[in-house]
């Protein structure tokens, strides 16, 4: 959902991204290149990344393709909508939305990650192996390394204070972290 929740942004395998506005019930289709696997939502643009490793950026009014980032397997857009991570080429990266460029290539990056979060200020990256690893943003520094699991961890999130950290592993395991 957009942030007013006027929007629901989806993508799914048959390639083509769907928005549907609730206000006018209209709904509008993009195509891409191949299944999307994520979908985001920041100011009037909706992120979607593909299993093609394409992720594209589109205007919600006007439905037209502001720009294409290539090579990504793995995506997370800070809240204010100003960041991408990217797991790119055996890299994470932080990205500047607006302009497409790398601000920072994160330090100790291991080359197999499962998942990306931002906390909420956009301050703390986290990516998952079987482990969980936090950058600082800004310097790209590793900060920690903790939270050693018995299975790969398939997905990260952190709660919307910031504070907590939630895992998933493909086992179906669910482990806090304050």
């Amino acid at each position: 959902f957009s942030l007013d929740g006027k929007q629901l942004a989806y993508g799914s395998d048959d390639g083509w991204l769907r928005m549907f506005d609730r206000t006018s019930a209209t709904s509008k289709t993009f195509p891409e290149n191949g299944e999307v696997e994520a979908v985001g939502f920041f100011g009037n643009a909706v992120l979607a990344a593909g299993r093609s490793g394409t992720v594209r950026l589109h205007g919600v009014s006007d439905a037209k393709l502001d720009r294409t980032l290539d090579k990504v397997r793995g995506v997370a857009l800070s809240r204010d909508g100003k960041l991408l991570a990217t797991r790119a080429d055996e890299s994470l990266r932080i990205v500047d939305v607006r302009n497409g460029k790398t601000l920072s290539t994160l330090a100790s990056a291991p080359k197999t990650v499962w998942s990306i979060a931002f906390d909420s200020s956009g301050s703390t990256i986290a990516a998952v192996t079987d482990r969980v690893h936090l950058w600082d943003t800004k310097s790209g520094a590793l900060v920690r390394t903790f939270g050693a699991s018995k299975s790969e961890l398939s997905a990260v999130e952190f709660s919307s204070d910031g504070k907590s950290l939630a895992t998933a592993d493909v086992s179906g395991t669910v482990r806090m972290f304050d």
